[in-house]
């Protein structure tokens, strides 16, 4: 069970737009991605946009396919959670080993809405403030609860903090 709603994202605007809100988030990349994009791209990506966004709680999850050796090369970069087909005959070598280091690999991808299908970036703030994912495999965080921050969807946190200093505040948009 994932607590955490997962968005697909394919680039650093998509993974500030999932984070923005403030919900707890998990940043899923495409299926495959360490194959196609690589997962120095995938851990930079993470790390630009969480240094947008600290406040906010989010997990990340590199989708490696089918490819066993990119799955490895994540885990030694410092991947902790990552998504490689079961059918891989390296998945329990490679399960076995993020498991070593704490890591969890995981056989499915967890369901998410993926930012590149039209009309998912208007439907963001609902999923992030409505879903959990119960994919078998998924990362489980065993009844925890999803806090709703006290701003809307669209704040920043900035815009939160400034209410909060001045609660007759109203920031055009």
């Amino acid at each position: 069970m994932l607590s955490r709603p997962a968005v697909i994202v394919h680039g650093l605007d998509q993974a500030r737009a999932a984070l923005r809100p403030g919900y707890p988030v998990t940043l899923l990349s495409a299926a495959g991605a360490a194959r196609y994009a690589g997962c120095l791209w995938w851990r930079s990506l993470i790390a630009a946009a969480r240094a947008g966004y600290p406040a906010t709680p989010a997990l990340d999850v590199l989708d490696c396919g089918t490819a066993p050796g990119w799955a490895m090369a994540a885990l030694r970069m410092g991947q902790r959670i990552l998504v490689l087909d079961p059918a891989s005959p390296a998945f329990p070598a490679v399960r076995a080993a993020g498991a070593g280091i704490g890591a969890l690999v995981l056989p499915v991808a967890p369901k998410g809405l993926d930012l590149a299908e039209r009309g998912a970036a208007r439907r963001l703030g609902g999923w992030l403030a409505s879903t959990t994912d119960d994919t078998p495999g998924g990362v489980g965080y065993h009844g925890a609860t999803k806090a709703r921050p006290p701003w809307n969807i669209g704040d920043s946190h900035a815009d939160h903090a400034a209410r909060q200093d001045n609660p007759g505040l109203v920031r055009e948009r």
